[in-house]
């Protein structure tokens, strides 16, 4: 339906004395204002190549939609990525938008070509021309005239909070339907017609489909909030609970429709948020909310420093403090809750919930919302609460000039007499502003550079104030022409709005978008790509640590065991942890240490490290020689690692460790040989497994769980993954503690493991001693100092030798003063695993990424290993035969082999997706249907009644 006739239509029902050609008229003229002006905004990134949109949207955006395009046009879906992560399920992403409709229009574009990072700016500078025409909509439905209207729609494109955000792309994707959703939610209720929630619900959806679950969540609450008032309303109005019913119907077909168009989407992302790090998100991430302080960008955008070139003095994250609309829009707000209905007032309400809700754990609805919300309180960074409160605040903009543009008699004088105690009030704010500044002036050395930046920054804003308060004043008054004022007023809008939102870091980098990522290019060079690309054995993986590479892999397709995403799956980030210093959204963390010697290295197929000097100049060593050679060095550097192993081996034997806890200890322990040791979680034969299966029995202790202790406490693990352990132990040579044990039978070759941290720079020294009525062992384990007291945990093994059954109690002595923290202990007998390697010819006949199809002929019965990743959907056949595919070393596959030859295959089929697939089908259909039919039923009642 034209924007044209939706207004026409819209529940205003006001007068158009110039007839409808006029106000189609008007409204196209109105609508390509805001796309010239949303083009003049960003031209800099349309019409050069000198400047793109920054950090999240090249990083993580980009390569993904990159990739997702690239299946699509070779024909094939996108469910599997195997280029980041060590092979990830971007089917269950929401963040990509594989579903979102724009993105598939983008797609099919761009079909005979690789998707260039130019398509993805435009798909995203489209979004904020339609913000303005949604927001347009919206405020009209409030009998707004066209010029408030127009107000409104400009401070909702250009506000801050979306600005700023720029990078997040599915956040901006996701905030521009906003106003378009209650629209039609204001509709369902003011004329109880169902289509219209039927309606909302299906915008609600494409919303979900558009990648930032987090805001569709906060604009499903702020709906259902709505629909609440209104019937509280009608309750009180009509002092009866019947005609509040139909908007319950409404609220329920607003989230069943939104949920049955996004099933796509939704259930292959419960899937993998189930298995992801997200369910790691500790309590303080998921009540963490922004500062109260930051509002005051809402006067000073600048306070804090960093735009317009000048220094940050305060360190702060740009899209979640850069709030301003305007000085004008934010004086049209406040005029616009004075005049408020009672009916109305819904949107002062929702701006005050949603903006305390933002600030988190700094006010108590963070912790009802934790308690009693089992979906919200999975999300973090709640300051994306503003993202309602933003958008009820451009709303009250377009409130404020209704008032103004009213100028009824009986309500002249309350406005002038308000106007003017507003902007006395400003006044006396800018003036106490200016007082404390100059009283700050008086004190340290160290203050004056911020107090020049919020000096100058108060001196544009009085400029700004007085240009504002003096136009409206004069509308308000009608002194000069209206069409002159109007003018007048738009200009200073955009001039302000423009000075601290246009061409700032977090919307224009200098960068040019052809060069700095491409598939044959990174920052403009092909030779670091062409090196690695020359290698003709691509079965294996590198490493990049060099910045804004993280998920670049997907565009230039060489597999990368990193990535960035906040979903990331959960094993595999511990197994990552072991080795280097991971981030939970999966970049390496540059200011720490690696450890470049772990055997985890080569299990992960990892051939080829991409660093560069700055990483080196923070982590400090580079990886060591002869395991690692240097073949291209310049700015870049590329270490092969000659280590490798190829990412399919055969094993003729495995180890069974019934617990993740225990596998992931024995895979950090210097004793683990990727190459003789093959850890399974469980047996694929009940209840006699073949000889080829030790199936250990560890004794496994947790270091909290002690007898006696001469000193230390208990402490809660700094991240959800850990329980409890016992914190700082050690400080003297006499320190002890004991635990109780039980063997179920002689261990012939004991191996000890130990997780721990020792605190920086200080090694520690233990005596273990093991006692039973008719045997003792002692040992003496040195261990090595962490490079973080509180989170860089290491898991250390010993051999002990034969043990007896008969050894009851533990004992571990301190040897000097160096205090650690014990986390858990384990013992587990080693006499059973292959002695030496075993290497079997296995072909690969095919690699796609979402199937692997191999050949292989082992000679004894054992287990394939695939380092690839364990997850739920992927299905193997041996022979054309089904085949149980197991979980192996924490988060790879293998499957059971018979000796001889044989075909195997690997399918990625996601029952959740398909599930998925099939209810969106069902609901478009249903859809298709409802709508259909409605028309045929008000033609048939137009007939009728002309008849």
């Amino acid at each position: 339906m034209p924007w044209s006739r939706l207004l026409d239509k819209n529940l205003v029902r006001m007068p158009c004395p110039t007839g409808r050609y006029e106000l189609r008229k008007k409204t196209f003229f109105i609508i390509t204002f805001l796309f010239l002006v949303n083009t003049l905004f960003y031209w800099k990134i349309l019409f050069t190549n000198k400047y793109a949109f920054p950090w999240d949207i090249q990083t993580q955006h980009h390569p993904y939609l990159s990739f997702v395009h690239e299946q699509l046009r070779h024909g094939r879906l996108p469910l599997w990525d195997p280029y980041v992560f060590s092979g990830f399920p971007i089917v269950g992403d929401p963040q990509v938008g594989t579903f979102y409709p724009v993105n598939l229009i983008m797609f099919l574009l761009h079909l005979g070509t690789p998707l260039p990072y130019k398509a993805v700016e435009c798909q995203l500078i489209f979004h904020y021309f339609l913000a303005g025409v949604f927001m347009y909509i919206l405020a009209k439905s409030f009998k707004v005239d066209d010029f408030g209207a127009l107000l409104a729609a400009l401070v909702y494109m250009f506000s801050g909070y979306l600005t700023a955000h720029a990078q997040h792309m599915g956040t901006v994707n996701a905030a521009i339907w906003m106003p378009l959703i209650f629209y039609l939610a204001r509709r369902s209720v003011i004329q109880d017609a169902v289509r219209y929630a039927v309606l909302t619900g299906l915008v609600l959806g494409l919303q979900i489909l558009a990648g930032h679950v987090q805001t569709s969540a906060y604009t499903l609450l702020a709906v259902l909030l709505f629909y609440l008032w209104e019937s509280a309303l009608r309750i009180l109005e009509s002092k009866r609970w019947q005609p509040a019913k139909p908007l319950f119907l409404y609220a329920g077909l607003v989230v069943t429709i939104a949920l049955g168009v996004s099933a796509i989407q939704i259930l292959p992302t419960r899937q993998l948020g189930n298995l992801s790090v997200r369910t790691l998100l500790p309590y303080e991430e998921a009540t963490g909310g922004g500062w109260p302080i930051h509002l005051i960008t809402l006067l000073l955008p600048n306070f804090f420093g960093g735009l317009k070139n000048k220094p940050m003095w305060l360190s702060r994250e740009w899209t979640e403090t850069h709030l301003y609309l305007g000085i004008m829009p934010l004086l049209l707000a406040v005029v616009g809750i004075k005049f408020l209905t009672k009916r109305d007032y819904f949107w002062v309400v929702c701006l005050v919930t949603f903006t305390l809700l933002s600030f988190g754990d700094f006010t108590a609805l963070a912790d009802v919302v934790y308690y009693l919300a089992p979906v919200l309180n999975l999300l973090r960074r709640l300051v994306n609460y503003l993202s309602v409160a933003n958008l009820c605040l451009c709303l009250l903009v377009a409130f404020g000039m209704k008032a103004l543009a009213d100028n009824r008699v009986e309500d002249r004088e309350r406005l002038d007499s308000f106007f003017s105690k507003l902007i006395n009030f400003m006044m006396l704010l800018l003036f106490g502003i200016l007082i404390s500044y100059l009283f700050l002036a008086a004190g340290k050395e160290e203050n004056r550079i911020p107090l020049v930046i919020r000096t100058s920054e108060l001196i544009v804003l009085a400029i700004f104030f007085a240009g504002s308060a003096g136009l409206l004043i004069l509308y308000q008054r009608r002194v000069l022409p209206l069409p002159l004022i109007k003018v007048l007023i738009i200009l200073v809008l955009l001039v302000d709005i423009f000075t601290y939102s246009h061409n700032q870091p977090f919307n224009t980098a200098p960068s040019n978008p052809k060069t700095a990522l491409t598939p044959d290019r990174i920052e403009g060079s092909p030779v670091l790509l062409d090196l690695i690309k020359k290698d003709h054995d691509r079965n294996f993986r590198t490493a990049w640590f060099s910045g804004g590479m993280e998920n670049g892999s997907n565009v230039f397709k060489i597999p990368n065991i990193y990535g960035y995403n906040p979903m990331q799956l959960k094993d595999y980030w511990r197994l990552l942890s072991q080795f280097s210093h991971t981030l939970n959204a999966g970049i390496p963390e540059w200011d720490r240490p690696f450890n470049f010697n772990s055997p985890l290295w080569d299990l992960l197929a990892v051939k080829y490290l991409v660093t560069n000097d700055v990483f080196h100049e923070k982590t400090g060593p580079e990886p060591p020689p002869p395991r690692y050679e240097l073949v291209y060095n310049n700015w870049y550097r590329i270490y092969k690692n000659n280590h490798c192993l190829p990412p399919f081996g055969f094993y003729p034997r495995a180890l069974i460790l019934p617990k993740d806890e225990e596998i992931l200890q024995f895979l950090s322990s210097p004793l683990f040989d990727p190459r003789r040791v093959l850890l399974l979680k469980k047996s694929p034969y009940e209840p006699e497994p073949p000889a080829i299966i030790h199936l250990s029995r560890p004794v496994a202790i947790e270091g909290e769980h002690y007898k006696a202790i001469s000193r230390g406490s208990v402490a809660k693990g700094s991240n959800a993954s850990m329980g409890e352990y016992l914190a700082y132990w050690g400080n003297k040579a006499e320190d002890f503690v004991t635990y109780e044990m039980s063997l179920d039978q002689d261990l012939p070759e004991a191996i000890f493991f130990l997780r721990y941290t020792s605190a920086n720079q200080t090694s520690a020294g233990l005596k273990i001693k093991m006692v039973g009525p008719a045997s003792s062992v002692e040992r003496v384990l040195q261990l090595a100092p962490t490079q973080d007291w509180d989170t860089d945990w290491k898991t250390v093994s010993l051999s002990l030798g034969p043990l007896k059954q008969d050894l009851k109690s533990l004992r571990l002595e301190s040897l000097g003063y160096a205090p650690i923290n014990i986390d858990k202990f384990m013992i587990l007998d080693n006499s059973l695993l292959s002695a030496e390697p075993r290497s079997e010819a296995i072909t690969v006949t095919d690699y796609q990424p979402n199937s692997i199809s191999l050949e292989a002929a082992p000679d004894t019965d054992g287990f394939l290993f695939l380092s690839e990743i364990y997850y739920p959907g992927w299905r193997a056949y041996v022979d054309g035969k089904p085949q149980p595919i197991l979980k192996a070393n924490l988060v790879f596959r293998a499957i059971y082999l018979e000796k001889g030859p044989h075909k195997i295959q690997f399918r990625f089929y996601p029952t959740p997706f398909y599930v998925g697939a099939l209810v969106t089908a069902l609901t478009g259909l249903l859809l298709i249907v409802y709508f259909t039919g409605a028309r045929a039923s008000a033609q048939t009642r137009s007939s009728e009644r002309q008849s």
